[in-house]
């Protein structure tokens, strides 16, 4: 929330990120729609690694590929759930919009302990999230816009019957 409040590009983003107090193991997204933009912050208390897009995707699945290992030089990143997301990302390129639930398609989440799910629409500051019971992406999910006043509940992308 801090960065979404504060950032007006990743750049600054990544930037508050690193200058910030941080703690326990965690992948940020940073992303922006004007101009399009995106980073993956990878951090701990004391060590910090960004990754850009590659082939115009970045994503995380609780791994770190940066922070924690040695000599890492950008290899597979796209195995696993992650590799699941991008391979549905790329086969839906020019026709994917905020009615896909790449996050919650099957290979995807974890489910025996998908806690919360959500989907970013970084181009036009919308968000979805589902949670409430396990696996959050079985659940409905719930739209939200980001305003200059803050974040505020968007009804009108709650089609096909979600709350």
């Amino acid at each position: 929330r801090y960065v979404a409040e504060r950032a007006a590009t990743v750049a600054e983003g990544v930037e508050l990120v690193r200058k910030g107090p941080r703690a326990c193991g965690t992948c940020m997204l940073i992303a922006s729609g004007n101009p399009p933009d995106a980073a993956l912050v990878e951090f701990d208390h004391d060590k910090f690694a960004v990754r850009r897009p590659k082939d115009g995707f970045v994503g995380a699945a609780n791994s770190y590929f940066e922070l924690y290992m040695e000599g890492f030089e950008g290899g597979d990143l796209y195995s696993g759930r992650i590799g699941t997301a991008r391979d549905l990302a790329v086969k839906e390129r020019g026709k994917l919009d905020f009615s896909c639930n790449i996050a919650g398609a099957k290979g995807v989440p974890i489910e025996g302990m998908n806690l919360h799910s959500a989907m970013i629409d970084a181009t036009n500051l919308r968000l979805k999230i589902a949670m409430g019971g396990i696996p959050a992406c079985k659940r409905a999910y719930r739209a939200f816009r980001l305003t200059k006043t803050g974040l505020v509940a968007d009804p009108a992308a709650n089609e096909g019957g979600e709350r």
